[in-house]
């Protein structure tokens, strides 16, 4: 009964986390590290008991920590933001493995929640591929074949007025410097381009029908919450079918 009451604690405590991480991360795309440190410490705290109990073994625990430590390698790099790794770290000590009053998973969560927020974002870059390929082909144009690939599958060219109206999106295309970016930095302040671009406008520099390239800076924390529903549904069935026709 106790164990039973840890688990739907861990399963409730790691929706709630992934509910909260996905409001900041979609409000301000900027998450206190703080708001995870009590779900980690809380993980600790239940993998602690089942250690205990006997229900847990090092090995399953150093399986659950590959998600969050790819996610660390990748925001030492500068891909993503640190918010990334601490999420999946409260996952990966919430749930190491999957609770039995879920059903089997061959993987521990945080490794098919961050697989799922991946194919998500193939998904999601395949969207703006085909939008590019069908709208856009001849702004396409204007962007240098070492990035058409890149812009292709990444980015949109927006309107410069859209630019101006809308909070997350980077610019790739710097006009005024004749320049196309590979990337936005992590800790980019979009508004800082935005007051360039309205400065422009007004002085008639760039019209508001001009376009410019630009990527969206999407949400990972809500991806992470999706892939969270998602396993409690299917668990890794997808990512098994995924992996068996790979094999």
């Amino acid at each position: 009964m106790l164990v039973n009451a840890v688990e739907i604690s861990s399963i409730l405590l790691t929706f709630i986390a992934l509910s909260m991480g996905t409001y900041y991360d979609l409000k301000f795309r900027e998450i206190s590290p703080w708001l995870w440190i009590p779900f980690i410490a809380l993980g600790i705290v239940f993998i602690v008991f089942k250690i205990l109990l006997g229900l847990l073994n090092v090995v399953l625990i150093i399986f659950s920590l590959i998600a969050p430590l790819v996610t660390l390698l990748f925001s030492y790099v500068g891909l993503i933001g640190g918010a990334d790794f601490l999420a999946l770290l409260s996952i990966a000590l919430l749930l190491p493995k999957c609770p039995d009053i879920l059903g089997f998973s061959l993987f521990p969560p945080s490794l098919v929640i961050l697989s799922y927020s991946i194919f998500m974002m193939v998904g999601i870059s395949i969207g703006i591929a085909i939008i590019n390929i069908l709208l856009y082909r001849n702004e396409l144009k204007r962007v240098p074949r070492r990035l058409r690939i890149l812009y292709l599958f990444t980015a949109l060219p927006l309107r410069t007025n859209t630019i101006l109206n809308t909070k997350y999106w980077f610019l790739l295309e710097i006009p005024w410097e004749n320049k196309f970016r590979i990337s936005f930095d992590i800790e980019e302040d979009p508004s800082k381009y935005r007051e360039i671009l309205l400065r422009k406008l007004k002085n008639g520099e760039i019209k508001n029908t001009t376009r410019i390239w630009a990527t969206w800076g999407v949400p990972h924390i809500a991806l992470y919450l999706l892939g969270f529903l998602l396993f409690i549904v299917i668990k890794d069935s997808v990512l098994l079918e995924i992996i068996s026709s790979i094999v």
